[in-house]
């Protein structure tokens, strides 16, 4: 009963102007709620990262108008640093964020309130280099334009597919609704401030899934140009798309440019050297990851120990089913001769 009755206390007291900041204020000393949405290391480095960028803006040419967009502490964090520089480089740069700590679960709009007020203790550190914005404080029940709203709810759709490893969705389980409301309403308020602030650029991570994806179609609504990128297995390495979902690895203008040049030996020799390295499952040059845990063993070797004998396959056909197309398949939409695996 005690913690029904803390659970109703939250909702009211969530609804009612300053008070969940006063707590937060008050209560927590303006320490976070949890580790798990703990600025700590940026509110160390972040004085650091302002001086060296104010220093270095100084002396850099006028850039462009940037919005960086984050979501999660983790994005968050890289997003300020990156931020940081990209100010240094001299460009007007605004960080907008939602201080969300999970993407799974449900959170009261009392906890968020007070996320979003330690978010804005330590992000607002970062001016004059970072002006930052949580598009918590923006508000907006617009509706959405037809195409937007199916964008949405295909994001949402891909959210359920990317945490669950599912293909087939139920759209009235809990975690679908969530995601599509939170999407719903980072579409409202995004499409209303990036409609009015019109940036010269936009850049999010992924721009694939979560809110990180919807900010990415209302940018693209909008007609307003925007970068994605993320990280992939090699290290210190960033993959980047412009005016593209980075995670579709859409090489169409590099085909174009690099199509008629002959590899040289020394590429040839790189491409077989990688292609060893996958066969023996090992890592190579700056790879972090093997991808398979055994090296090649040969198909005799196979053929004994899945017990198979000389008859021929018309006879006794052998379906091999790659684990990792179903990874791929579920989060950038490729089915190719089903709906999907599940179907197959």
């Amino acid at each position: 009963m005690a913690l029904a009755g803390k659970k109703v206390a939250k909702q009211i007291l969530g609804e009612l102007p300053l008070t969940a900041e006063l707590y937060w204020q008050l209560r927590q000393n303006g320490k976070p709620l949890s580790t798990s949405f703990s600025l700590k290391r940026t509110e160390k480095w972040l004085p650091i990262w302002r001086s060296q960028a104010s220093a270095a803006a100084h002396g850099a040419s006028p850039g462009k108008r940037v919005v960086i967009f984050a979501t999660l502490r983790y994005w968050i964090e890289h997003a300020v640093l990156m931020g940081s520089a990209m100010a240094g480089l001299g460009n007007q740069v605004t960080l907008a964020y939602l201080p969300y700590a999970n993407w799974r679960k449900p959170i009261t709009n009392f906890d968020l309130r007070r996320q979003n007020a330690y978010s804005h203790k330590v992000l607002d550190q970062a001016a004059p280099i970072l002006d930052c914005v949580s598009l918590l404080d923006i508000k907006s029940n617009q509706t959405l334009p037809p195409s937007l709203e199916r964008a949405v709810q295909e994001v949402s759709t891909r959210d359920v597919q990317y945490t669950l490893q599912i293909e087939d969705v139920d759209r009235e389980s809990e975690l679908y609704k969530l995601r599509l409301q939170r999407n719903r309403q980072a579409a409202q308020t995004s499409l209303a401030w990036l409609g009015k602030t019109r940036p010269e650029v936009v850049i999010t991570p992924n721009g694939s899934i979560l809110e990180m994806g919807v900010v990415y179609q209302v940018a693209k609504c909008l007609d307003l140009p925007v970068v994605t990128y993320e990280f992939g297995e090699q290290r210190n390495r960033i993959w980047l798309a412009q005016n593209a979902e980075v995670m579709n690895q859409e090489t169409d203008d590099l085909w174009a440019a690099r199509k008629d040049s002959p590899l040289d030996q020394s590429q040839w020799e790189q491409a077989q050297t990688l292609f060893t390295s996958r066969q023996s499952a090992d890592l190579w040059a700056n790879f972090s990851r093997r991808w398979q845990g055994l090296p090649n063993q040969g198909g005799q070797q196979v053929r004994a120990q899945l017990g198979l004998d000389d008859v021929s396959p018309e006879a006794r056909p052998v379906v091999l089913l790659a684990a990792n197309v179903i990874g791929d398949s579920l989060t950038l939409g490729r089915q190719v001769f089903t709906d999907s695996m599940t179907e197959w």
